[in-house]
């Protein structure tokens, strides 16, 4: 779900926390061919995200599902380089807009945000 660039680490896809994952899995909103692999397929998921969350410095991101913006707010402690986040198309909705910036604020690294065609009107740039 990153993608390594000059320099810095581009992520485009909602990033899933390993307790996400597994969670998703242990309720069937996300299958693999063979159950028997399903410890492997955890730490492998653990590995991959912990490699990527830990130099993943911008994020660009596209909601298109529901479930995007609390995967996304589950998943944001992990960035400890996260510098900046693009919303690209994202109708957030009031609610899920507070609780995005709430989660983002408790970001350090974070120094920029750029909102583009997020659907925002008068009360979420009250949150602003």
């Amino acid at each position: 779900f990153c993608i390594a660039g000059e320099g810095d680490t581009i992520c485009s896809k909602m990033p899933m926390s390993p307790a996400m994952f597994r969670q998703q899995v242990q309720e069937g909103g996300l299958m693999f061919t063979h159950r028997s692999d399903e410890e492997a397929v955890y730490q492998l998921q653990t590995k991959v995200f912990q490699d990527k969350v830990s130099t993943c410095k911008s994020l660009q991101l596209t909601a298109s599902r529901d479930g995007d913006i609390a995967t996304l707010i589950d998943s944001l402690p992990h960035y400890k380089q996260l510098e900046n986040i693009l919303f690209h198309k994202m109708d957030l909705g009031l609610a899920s807009f507070k609780n995005l910036m709430h989660a983002i604020s408790a970001l350090p690294s974070i120094t920029d945000i750029g909102l583009e065609n997020a659907g925002l009107g008068d009360e979420e740039a009250e949150v602003l």
